[in-house]
């Protein structure tokens, strides 16, 4: 594990109903014939048991985008697989099977030199991951120093408003 990633684990911990598992390795089963079996590195799966959903967080402090776009361009194409070796791994429940999952990206901050940081940024928060888009956090935002929210904000209130009607019976956990 990376610097980053350990300071975004303490950042999702401090959530008590968040349960992470970090560097979390996904094969892909019984691929299609003559082409290369696809296996993914999560830098961290954080199952949120207060509202019921599963993030796949990665974790980037590239100055360019293009890696991290590449990364989870390929989750999109592959969301399905992606999502049912999520399941089979992670032993999840039989309720938790039923559970949105959302994919949360979090990059370094704008800087001078970074000129098309915008447009890398623009091109991931357009993928589609079963109908959802990935959230996006700066790094900045989680560092220690900068979080003194308690509990961390990821509620329902944090979500699409199309999103939303999908928790509404999940509060109060």
């Amino acid at each position: 594990m990376d610097f980053y990633q350990s300071i975004v684990a303490e950042h999702l911990q401090r959530d008590r109903g968040c349960f992470l598992n970090t560097e979390f390795y996904l094969v892909e089963r019984n691929p299609v014939e003559n082409t290369k079996k696809k296996e993914w590195f999560v830098d961290i799966v954080a199952i949120d048991l207060r509202y019921g959903r599963i993030w796949l967080c990665e974790v980037s402090y590239a100055k360019g985008l293009s890696s991290l776009f590449k990364r989870l361009g390929e989750w999109s194409s592959k969301w399905g697989n992606v999502c049912a070796r999520l399941k089979a791994e992670a032993c999840l429940t039989d309720e938790m099977q039923t559970w949105p999952i959302y994919v949360w990206a979090f990059i370094a901050p704008k800087t001078d030199e970074r000129n098309n940081w915008k447009a890398e940024k623009d091109k991931i928060e357009h993928l589609q991951f079963g109908g959802h888009k990935a959230r996006i956090t700066e790094l900045d935002q989680v560092a220690p120093w900068a979080a003194n929210r308690w509990p961390i904000s990821w509620g329902p209130k944090d979500i699409e408003a199309s999103q939303l009607a999908l928790f509404e019976g999940k509060r109060g956990r």
